[in-house]
């Protein structure tokens, strides 16, 4: 007569604990990933939002008064170190040629995503021209 064993085996529950933490593994990492991925949008976003508003500010100076030294003050008053880790910003500002002349403005916001990873950047730019140009 066969005695019919009801249950799991110690084979079967170990098993079931190795599918298990494998499956474990793997969602953690996957939530790991998309929290970084999350952070690096946030980061980003933050970049474009310093950079649109410092060249916004940058070009409703006066004509005469927008270069690339007024553009870096302006940048060192964005305190973006608060915003972005490591995040700096740099004005540039040079004349273009044509007529009527301008100035093309470029705003560079750059920013660690990590303490050892490389540095991340985003870039616009513009061309300013005086009030009252005519081509």
């Amino acid at each position: 007569m066969k005695r019919s064993r009801a249950g799991f085996t110690m084979i079967e529950c170990c098993a079931a604990v190795a599918i298990l933490t494998a499956t474990l593994t793997l969602v953690v990492a996957l939530l790991t990933s998309l929290a970084r991925q999350r952070q690096a949008v946030r980061e980003h976003a933050q970049a474009v939002l310093a950079a649109d508003n410092l060249m916004e500010r940058v070009t409703s100076e006066p004509y005469d008064n927008i270069s690339t030294e007024r553009g870096d003050e302006l940048g060192r008053a964005a305190d973006l170190e608060n915003l972005l880790p490591g995040g700096t910003a740099k004005v540039d500002v040079a004349p273009e040629a044509g007529s009527p002349s301008g100035k093309r403005v470029v705003v560079a916001v750059t920013w660690r995503r990590s303490a050892t990873g490389p540095l991340s950047r985003h870039q616009v730019a513009t061309i300013v021209y005086r009030a009252g140009a005519e081509p």
